[in-house]
């Protein structure tokens, strides 16, 4: 790389508050696709887009799938900001674990809904009885799983 790319890249990359963070994304219509990781080769024929980051990269491996979560608060209906979950697997088990880490709600007192392609657009009203909300503790199979990179999970307890 010459010395004006350098200066180019560098430019793109150092903000006032230090290295601007960005990921890489397929596109798939109005959603986000696949992260594109770190020494992957991009397929020049798909359509990308850059995603800003809030900290460091997470996503480590091509295997690894991004959801994102949004905590539903019924009693006060509101949702909190949207945040991301990095899966090593599709096990249900494996998401409401990292869920209640994130969150500081035991897993067994967790209910969430199916993965929905981004962007939701559902009304605070609705969203208590037009989702369908599955309980993580309950004896009955719950349907998650199968998790889509990209896709929204909603959460309460």
């Amino acid at each position: 790389m010459d010395s004006y790319s350098m200066k180019v890249a560098r430019e793109i990359t150092e903000t006032d508050k230090g290295p601007l963070r960005m990921r890489l994304r397929e596109k798939r219509r109005m959603s986000p696709g696949t992260v594109i990781v770190d020494r992957e080769l991009i397929d020049a024929s798909r359509e990308m887009y850059v995603e800003p980051l809030k900290g460091p990269e997470k996503t480590r491996h091509y295997g690894q799938r991004q959801v994102y979560v949004i905590r539903w608060h019924p009693s006060q209906c509101s949702v909190d900001p949207i945040e991301e979950i990095i899966l090593d697997n599709d096990n249900p088990k494996h998401f409401i674990g990292k869920l209640s880490k994130l969150s500081g709600v035991p897993a067994k007192h967790i209910y969430c809904t199916k993965d929905q392609s981004f962007p939701v657009e559902i009304s605070c009203l609705d969203i208590e009885n037009t989702l369908d909300w599955y309980s993580v503790s309950s004896d009955r199979p719950y349907s998650l799983g199968l998790y889509v990179d990209g896709y929204i999970i909603y959460y309460k307890y």
